[in-house]
């Protein structure tokens, strides 16, 4: 296999370019209620810990665990909300959701009689920023 190294990177069509580093490593669109990948690059599998918790496996380790993530989710409608949260939202402290070799996330369900409940979504995203190993 063949390496191409480039400084900026510019798609068809686009009249724009943009560095290279800010393409992301990874991301993933996951039903989390069908426990199912919808689609997904650099993403090998998709985990399921329990309700709403779940981690993106990597195809190809992150280099380090400094990398940086965006993250959302969408379900329901009217008064219901629901929060993209950090593993052990609880627990500041927790660094175990950033890992090279995985991602872990967890959705929350917040209404005006429920504070925080784990929550199975239908949609959630990611996309990992960072340098590859």
């Amino acid at each position: 296999m063949s390496t191409l190294k480039v400084t900026n990177i510019q798609a068809t069509g686009e009249t724009a370019s943009r560095a290279v580093s800010g393409v992301a490593a990874a991301w993933v669109s996951l039903n989390m209620s069908a426990a199912t990948v919808n689609d997904s690059t650099n993403v090998s599998s998709a985990s399921d810990n329990g309700t709403g918790d779940f981690s993106m496996n990597y195809s190809n380790n992150m280099g380090n665990t400094n990398y940086t993530h965006v993250s959302g989710c969408s379900h329901g409608t009217g008064a219901t909300t629901v929060i993209f949260t950090l593993e052990g939202v609880d627990n500041i402290a927790n660094t175990s959701i950033y890992q090279t070799s995985l991602f872990r996330m967890n959705c929350v369900y917040v209404n005006s009689t429920v504070n925080r409940t784990d929550f199975d979504i239908n949609r959630a995203s990611v996309a990992i920023h960072g340098d590859l190993a």
